[in-house]
C-alpha cells in the first residue's frame, strides 16, 4: 500500500480495540499505543508521527480533544475514532483540525480509507499545515522554497539555507528534522557565538590534556549528530582554519578529536545556514569554494519581510493569538505595525508583540509602541534632530536618567539583533566598552518579559 513505513499513534483506552487496531496496522507502519491523554500528549512531544487515531473519550468524556489539539499543532494527520456521533461533538473535532471523524465498528474500512487518503495527500497536507501553523506565509516565492525543501525530506542531500537574520532559517532546519525522523539526533551549533579557539573542540571533541583546561575527554557535536542532523547556523562565520577540517569530516564521515589519534566515525546529514552574502565571502576568499559546494545541495533562499509585506498582517494575527493573554490593537497602532519595515524580520515582529502583551494594558494605542516604530524609520537611520516629542514626554514623566538608561538598552538590544547576536561586532558598531554593553544587557534582563515603557 505504501513505499515506506509510517509512524502511527493509537490513543485508545479499550485494550481490545487498541490491540486490534495495532494488529491491523502492523504491516503499514510503526505503531505506538497510549491509553491515557497524559501519556499520549507526552508521547507526541517526544516522537514524530504521521497519523494519529484518537478516541474522543478516554479516562474522561471528550478528553481526547486535548490530544487532538496537540496532534494538529504538530501537523499530524489526525483521525477521531469514537462512539460519539452527535453533531456537536463532530463539529467540535473538525473545528479543532481533525482530518477525519469515524464511528467505531468497522475499523477495516476506516483504516483503508484513512491510509489511502493520507498517502494521496501527504506532501500537500504537511506543507499546508506547516505554512499555516508554524512558518506563517502567503508569499508565493517563500512557499515554493519551503515546498522544494519538503520534497527532499527523505534524502541525505545537504541543505543550505540563505537569508537575513530573523527570517526563520533555524525553524526550517528543525522542521526538516521533525518530518524526516524526530527520534534521531538534532545537533545545533551557531558558529558565530563560539569563540574561535573553542570551535574546533566543540565540533570535533578533544582528548584529556590536549590543551590547557582540557581536564577530561569531550565528545564533539559531529559525534553527537551520528545518524541524525548536524545544523551549522551562521556557517559564514566559521574560521578558514577550520573549514578544511570540516570539509574532510563531511566528505569522509571520519575525523580526529583535538589531541586524538583514533579516527571517529559519524554518519550525519548537514544543514547549514547563513545571513552573510556567501558569494561575497567566496570572492573575498573568506569561505572555501570546495566547502561551499559540499554544503550546497538543496539551496533555500528566504526573503526579508520588506519583500513580502503581505505576510506582516498574517504574522501579526498569529503572534497576537499565541498565549493565554489577549490584547487589542487600536487602528492607529495596527497601521504603524503594518507599515514598519521590520529590519529584524519575523523575529523582531514576534518580539514586539511580546513586549506589547507584557504591558499592563489591554488596549494598545499608537503611543504604546516601541520607539523605533514610532519614529517611522529604521533604527539605524540617523536623523538631524534626535530629541523627538515622544522622548521628551518620556523624560518629563520618568526623569532623564531613566529615559537615557532605556534608550541605551534599546539601542544595544537592537544593534545586537542586527548583528545576529555577535557581541564583538556590536561593540565595534556602537564604539562602546564591554562594561557599557553588559550594563545595558543587565537593564534589559531586569525588565523581565521586555516590559519597556513606550518612548
Amino acid at each position: 500500500m505504501n513505499t515506506r513505513k509510517i509512524n502511527i499513534l493509537i490513543a485508545e483506552d479499550n485494550p481490545l480495540l487498541a490491540e486490534s487496531l495495532a494488529y491491523k496496522l502492523k504491516n503499514i507502519g510503526h505503531i505506538t499505543t497510549c491509553s491515557s491523554p497524559e501519556r499520549a500528549i507526552k508521547t507526541l512531544g517526544k516522537n514524530h508521527f504521521d497519523i494519529a487515531f484518537i478516541d474522543l473519550s478516554l479516562e474522561e468524556e471528550f478528553d481526547g480533544l486535548e490530544i487532538l489539539k496537540e496532534s494538529v499543532a504538530q501537523g499530524i494527520y489526525s483521525v477521531i475514532l469514537s462512539g460519539h456521533e452527535g453533531e456537536e461533538q463532530v463539529t467540535m473535532a473538525y473545528e479543532l483540525g481533525c482530518q477525519d471523524y469515524y464511528i467505531k465498528g468497522d475499523e477495516d474500512i476506516t483504516i483503508e480509507q484513512v491510509i489511502n487518503k493520507f498517502l494521496l495527500i501527504e506532501k500537500d497536507f504537511r506543507f499546508e499545515s506547516f505554512i499555516q501553523n508554524t512558518f506563517i506565509t502567503n508569499d508565493p516565492d517563500t512557499k515554493n522554497e519551503i515546498l522544494h525543501l519538503m520534497e527532499n525530506t527523505y534524502t541525505n542531500v545537504p541543505v543550505l539555507i540563505l537569508g537575513p537574520t530573523g527570517t526563520g532559517k533555524s525553524l526550517l532546519a528543525k522542521e526538516l528534522h521533525a518530518i524526516s525522523n524526530k527520534n534521531k539526533p538534532f545537533v545545533e551549533l551557531n558558529c558565530a557565538t563560539i569563540p574561535e579557539n573553542l570551535l574546533e573542540s566543540e565540533l570535533f571533541g578533544h582528548e584529556k590534556g590536549s590543551f590547557t583546561g582540557a581536564t577530561k575527554n569531550k565528545t564533539g557535536l559531529l559525534s553527537l549528530a551520528h545518524d541524525g542532523i548536524l545544523f551549522l547556523d551562521e556557517i559564514g562565520s566559521l574560521p578558514l582554519a577550520l573549514q578544511a577540517k570540516l570539509l574532510k569530516a563531511i566528505e569522509e564521515k571520519i575525523f580526529l578529536a583535538v589531541g586524538g589519534t583514533e579516527p571517529i566515525k559519524s554518519n550525519f546529514r548537514v544543514i547549514s545556514a547563513t545571513c552573510d552574502n556567501i558569494v561575497e565571502l567566496l570572492g573575498q576568499k573568506k569561505f572555501r569554494m570546495d566547502l561551499y559546494y559540499r554544503l550546497s545541495g538543496i539551496n533555500i533562499k528566504l526573503k526579508p519581510l520588506t519583500e513580502r509585506p503581505n505576510d506582516i498582517e498574517i504574522l501579526l494575527k498569529h503572534f497576537l493569538k499565541q498565549g493565554p493573554r489577549k490584547i487589542i490593537l487600536r487602528k492607529s497602532a495596527r497601521e504603524i505595525l503594518l507599515n514598519y519595515s521590520w529590519p529584524g524580520n519575523v523575529r523582531e515582529l514576534e518580539k514586539v508583540v511580546r513586549i506589547l502583551k507584557g504591558k499592563n494594558k489591554g488596549i494598545i494605542e499608537a503611543r504604546d509602541l516601541p520607539l523605533q516604530l514610532l519614529s517611522g524609520e529604521n533604527p539605524a537611520m540617523i536623523t538631524k534632530d534626535l530629541l523627538t516629542p515622544i522622548i521628551r514626554q518620556h523624560a518629563l514623566a520618568h526623569g532623564m536618567g531613566q529615559t537615557i538608561k532605556q534608550l541605551k538598552a534599546e539601542i544595544v538590544s537592537g544593534v545586537l539583533n542586527d548583528h545576529n547576536q555577535k557581541v564583538n561586532k556590536t561593540l565595534k558598531a556602537l564604539r562602546i566598552s564591554s562594561n557599557t554593553y553588559y550594563s545595558s544587557i543587565k537593564d534589559i534582563q531586569n525588565k523581565s518579559g521586555d516590559h519597556y515603557d513606550a518612548i
